[in-house]
């Protein structure tokens, strides 16, 4: 059997960053806690993207090829920091996450930060980027499955955490979480 090679599928990465840029920062942002950093970790997906450009093959959705760098420059990112945050800057984190999101909550970001970061990651993607289970799971290189689940224990750690009395996690049922979603 012979392995057809595809061919490189023109691509404007200057484009796609005008049109995604927004959407970049603000899940960098998300992810790792302030501005600096986001907009460092922007700029390394822009340059590695404009040096990838070649080896896009069209397999998948442009925007999605591009937050999937991003996700794996954060990645490598945390693999290379591998140091425990201080207090100080894990709260510094939970403020700038918090001023991220709609209502400005301080105890939706902390409970955001508290997530493994393969549901954080997840979680960002499909409930604050609006990508789809699929995309998502594109980007993350994972199974679409994988991803669902993912998300769906994060809502479930979420509501846990938000909750005034929260009732213990393995009482809940999937069914009834999948319903309050």
């Amino acid at each position: 059997m012979e392995t057809q090679r595809r061919e490189s599928v023109p691509l404007d990465v200057e484009a796609l960053f005008r049109a995604y840029g927004d959407g970049m920062f603000r899940l960098a942002l998300r992810l790792c806690g302030n501005s600096d950093d986001a907009q460092d970790l922007v700029a390394e997906t822009l340059a590695q993207a404009v040096n990838a450009k070649s080896q896009y093959r069209g397999d998948g959705v442009p925007k999605a090829w591009l937050f999937r760098i991003l996700v794996n420059q954060w990645r490598m990112h945390c693999r290379k920091r591998r140091r425990e945050e201080s207090i100080g800057d894990a709260d510094r984190a939970v403020e700038t996450m918090a001023l991220t999101l709609v209502s400005e909550r301080l105890d939706l970001a902390r409970a955001m930060r508290k997530l493994s970061p393969e549901k954080r990651e997840a979680f960002l993607l499909v409930k604050g980027e609006g990508f789809t289970f699929a995309e998502a799971a594109e980007i993350l290189g994972k199974p679409q499955g994988t991803v669902a689940w993912q998300v769906q224990s994060a809502l479930v750690e979420l509501r846990h955490a938000l909750s005034p009395e929260p009732e213990p996690i393995e009482k809940q049922s999937w069914v009834e979480v999948h319903e309050m979603s």
